[in-house]
């Protein structure tokens, strides 16, 4: 086994032979065989030879070697054009998700019900499309209604919905136009919750932003959300 990712109530990995096994919950169709649960490993019926996963709560995404991602479970994957670069890194929310290209670029679709795609508009977007102002993407991240994406220089950049800071925006107002995250060192990794965010520094402090009525940003006794991101107190 070379790789392990879970959704809500289902798991899978990749072998170093390529292929993906997966168990747990597969009412939506996220694990191949049709089975609501699935006690113990299936092998997903793929044609090609598997390099990545990305689990969402019911969905099951597999990057497959000089082929088109395949998605299967509650979010299909949107048709990707033909003229864009091969996906890198997908990222599968409950009802929207996020890709980026080889060069950099990235692209959503799904609901967008507070901009969480990345287009002007709120309702159900079906198709991919691009997501404005945004360059050197190195992996993205999703929440129930917003997205976040890391580039190759360490920023952060979140859109979509502001309820509760998980834009790290005080102001609360919902855009599908990604907003840089201010945070006081380069970003090595990033991570998302339903409505908040967390990114591990150069510096190695782990500092979130967000929804904090059950205490996800790890800041102690103080239960508020938060715009500013706060390390983690210890």
């Amino acid at each position: 086994v070379v790789e392990i990712d879970s959704g809500s109530s289902h798991t899978c990995i990749r072998k170093s032979d390529g292929t993906v096994w997966c168990w747990g919950l597969g009412r939506s169709e996220q694990i191949s065989g049709g089975r609501d649960i699935n006690p113990a490993p299936v092998q997903l019926d793929i044609v090609g030879t598997a390099k990545r996963l990305e689990l969402g709560p019911q969905t099951t995404c597999i990057l497959i070697d000089g082929q088109a991602p395949v998605c299967i479970g509650e979010l299909p994957l949107a048709e990707i054009p033909g003229d864009k670069p091969a996906v890198a890194a997908i990222a599968m929310g409950r009802s929207h998700g996020c890709l980026s290209y080889e060069d950099g670029t990235a692209g959503c679709w799904g609901a967008n019900d507070q901009g969480q795609v990345g287009v002007e508009g709120f309702g159900e977007v079906p198709t991919l499309v691009d997501v404005v102002d945004l360059a050197s993407v190195s992996s993205l991240v999703v929440g129930d209604a917003f997205s976040c994406a890391l580039n190759t220089d360490g920023g952060v950049a979140c859109w979509g919905g502001n309820g509760r800071k998980q834009l790290a925006q005080s102001n609360l107002e919902n855009t599908f136009t990604p907003l840089t995250v201010n945070l006081p060192s380069v970003t090595e990794q990033l991570v998302a919750g339903a409505d908040f965010a967390c990114a591990l520094g150069a510096d190695t402090i782990a500092r979130c932003w967000g929804a904090n009525d059950m205490a996800q940003l790890g800041r102690g006794d103080e239960m508020e959300d938060r715009a500013g991101p706060a390390g983690v107190r210890w």
